[in-house]
């Protein structure tokens, strides 16, 4: 109970992590290398401890978490709306962190 006490307010934090890692630059990979990445996305989640079949089958999620974020890129840069935002959905704040920090290359 404690561990997911202390958890639950953390993972819009690991979900915005997980985005920067397989997302950003993606507008400028091939599309075999965005399927790549997408696979890889369901595939990180074994080290929770998630079944390989559901892992793979988050691979379906990951291609289309890219599509999304292709999409804000083509649409005026960082797409802010589909982006987790920073602390926001667990009520969490992070003193000395700019929410609104611009990510190089995008502005």
């Amino acid at each position: 109970a404690l561990f997911l006490t202390v958890l639950t307010p953390l993972l819009p934090l690991f979900a915005e992590r997980e985005e920067h890692m397989f997302r950003v630059g993606a507008e400028s990979w091939s599309f075999w290398r965005r399927a790549r990445r997408g696979v890889e996305f369901g595939l990180v989640h074994l080290i929770m401890g998630i079944p390989i079949g559901v892992a793979l089958a988050l691979s379906v999620g990951g291609w289309y978490f890219t599509y999304v974020y292709l999409r804000g890129v083509r649409h005026g840069g960082y797409p802010r709306s589909s982006w987790p935002r920073r602390g926001r959905s667990a009520g969490v704040s992070i003193p000395g962190r700019n929410r609104e920090r611009s990510i190089q290359g995008w502005h």
